[in-house]
């Protein structure tokens, strides 16, 4: 696992600052110095293979964000980082989300599981009760999912259109106005 260089950081594809990531003994090192006009809880996250995967929260430094963690190389591989591929600021909201790695696990009946199975780029998050499933909406993918589309709500995640879909207890729920 070759991960280590010098990354740029990107909040709404913007360049904001540099991520470092260097050996430190039997170690990785993340190092992370950034700004953002935001002012809430923020993460940084990197991209591999087309999932966003939060390493960390952003503390305040000087005039800007700083994130300074150490992570073996088995617990990057448990979170799924094997490369990068570009790293970006998430805010509190957008954070929530986490790479789901079998999109079709939570999804009770098979024919619904076929059309979630092998899909790239999902996110998975609970709310309550309810599972919800983000699928990437790509102009260069068509949406796998028509027979469910009626199900789906879009979504804005760190710049990118996401179809929506909520589970309770394995089947899909329609979102309550």
């Amino acid at each position: 696992m070759e991960l280590q260089g010098r990354y740029a950081i990107t909040e709404e594809d913007s360049t904001v600052g540099e991520l470092e990531v260097s050996g430190w003994g039997p170690y990785i090192r993340f190092r992370a110095l950034c700004t953002s006009r935001r002012r809430e809880l923020l993460r940084l996250a990197v991209r591999c293979e087309r999932r966003l995967i939060p390493i960390g929260v952003l503390t305040p430094s000087g005039s800007g964000w700083l994130l300074d963690r150490r992570f073996s190389p088995e617990s990057l591989r448990r979170m799924g980082i094997v490369s990068i591929d570009g790293c970006c600021i998430l805010g509190s909201a957008e954070a929530r989300w986490i790479a789901a790695e079998k999109p079709e696990a939570p999804v009770e009946d098979a024919e619904l599981q076929q059309l979630f199975c092998g899909l790239q780029g999902v996110l998975t998050r609970q709310e309550g009760e309810q599972t919800l499933l983000a699928v990437p909406l790509e102009a260069d993918a068509p949406f796998p999912a028509m027979p469910i589309f009626c199900f789906m709500e879009v979504e804005e995640i760190s710049g990118k259109l996401y179809g929506i879909f909520r589970l309770e207890q394995g089947k899909l729920r329609m979102k309550e106005a």
